[in-house]
């Protein structure tokens, strides 16, 4: 039941405020304010909505005796692999979410486009917002009942198995 109600903060987190540009060069004023930016808004967004997705489908199968076993190893697979997304997308927030670094734009030349490549390039700082570390508390905390779920089911072995009885004629 953890693994799944940190998975549904998880997918509810991918949507809420990730990063923010910061403002290197320019006065702060009353109206320099800068977006917030979500996970689902960056590069890897579906990636992983997709892989939080898996984690509530695979608790919902732990959870309705659909191949315990299997559920489990998918549930820790997938819960290893959200906390380790989200680690990355926080580490690399300026390309991964911002976009910064991606190919650059065509400009108009004589003979063609011609890739614009420019001189300086000037990357403003990113803040991690709340959603950040909601989103890494809530991973930890599915990866942590996860390992709990699998050390279960290999300590009672029997448990795992469904049982069925045979109907009486």
């Amino acid at each position: 039941m953890t693994v799944l109600a940190a998975a549904i903060v998880m997918i509810g987190d991918v949507f809420a405020p990730f990063a923010t540009q910061g403002c290197g060069l320019c006065r702060r004023g009353p109206g320099d304010t800068f977006p917030s930016i979500s996970l689902f808004q960056g590069i890897d967004g579906w990636i992983v909505l997709g892989t939080v997705a898996v984690l509530g489908l695979a608790s919902l199968g732990y959870l309705s005796n659909l191949q315990r076993g299997l559920s489990g190893v998918a549930m820790l697979l997938s819960a290893v692999g959200s906390l380790v997304l989200g680690v990355f997308e926080g580490v690399d927030a300026g390309v991964r979410i911002m976009g910064w670094g991606a190919p650059q734009a065509f400009e108009a030349g004589s003979n063609g486009p011609v890739l614009f490549v420019p001189e300086h390039v000037y990357y403003p700082p990113v803040y991690l917002d709340a959603g950040f570390y909601l989103f890494l508390a809530a991973a930890a905390l599915a990866v942590i009942a996860s390992v709990v779920v699998v050390l279960t089911m290999s300590s009672n072995p029997g448990r795992s198995r469904r049982t069925v009885t045979p109907a009486l004629i």
